[in-house]
């Protein structure tokens, strides 16, 4: 049976001042007086003039809400109704209530809770509900936790593979300063062994020329030799003609 607002509003003010069994009927399907009655038991007429005062108060407050209409029964009265638009509420006396027994005849619809059951009803809803929400949060937590951790070991994951791009890019790059170097090396001894060669050849050449040069100068030599031999050979055979003379 779901219960409007305005009627647990009601009720709890009852409970505030110490009203018993409050029972909450339903008669929406019996009459076109009310949709709700409720029913409580005061002490005595002074503990019913009490509470009709208070909730009176309250209605007062918030007359929009409430839609408080009009009171029947004074004080020393055993019975008293509050008259809410829609909603009427009946205060007794213990023996009143038995007397009369109106929740009896108010039981055909067989709607009708006790506001302590009620009480007892939402607050277990309530338990329920703040269990299913504390288990919701801790499953958030963990999904949130889960999530944390998998952010954590992506950003883990990230640094690895961020690290190890930089590290294959300077490996690269050693190669290719490596490859390079050794390019250049290669050039460099390609040149330095062409300059030998270059150097091999001017010597060899060099070495060819003074070996022409010596000849030559051998040859004029030796050809200058035999001129003054002959010349010589030739004086003494002038010498032995006059001598023989």
């Amino acid at each position: 049976m779901k219960i409007p607002q305005k009627v647990l509003d009601i009720c709890a003010l009852l409970d505030d001042k110490k009203a018993n069994d409050i029972l909450i009927c339903d008669t929406t399907k019996l009459n076109n007086v009310a949709d709700y009655f409720i029913l409580a038991t005061g002490d005595s007429p002074a503990h019913l003039n009490g509470i009709s005062d208070y909730i009176m108060s309250k209605a007062q407050e918030n007359q929009q809400y409430y839609e408080f209409v009009g009171k029947e029964g004074f004080i020393l009265s055993q019975w008293i109704v509050l008259d809410f638009d829609r909603v009427l509420v009946h205060l007794f006396v213990k023996e009143e209530r038995e007397k009369y027994s109106l929740a009896k005849l108010l039981n055909e619809g067989r709607n009708q809770i006790s506001y302590k059951k009620l009480q007892s009803n939402m607050e277990a809803q309530q338990k329920r509900q703040e269990m299913q929400q504390k288990k919701e949060l801790e499953n958030q937590n963990k999904q949130a936790k889960i999530k944390e951790e998998k952010e954590a070991e992506n950003l883990v994951l990230e640094k690895e593979k961020n690290e190890k791009a930089k590290l294959d890019k300077e490996r690269k790059q050693e190669k290719l300063q490596n490859k390079q170097k050794h390019k250049q090396e290669k050039e460099e001894n390609k040149k330095r062994k062409q300059k030998e060669k270059q150097e091999k050849i001017l010597k060899v050449n060099k070495e060819k020329t003074d070996i022409k040069e010596n000849k030559n100068d051998t040859f004029s030599t030796t050809v200058e030799s035999n001129s003054i031999s002959e010349k010589e050979i030739n004086g003494t055979k002038l010498k032995d003609k006059k001598v023989k003379k």
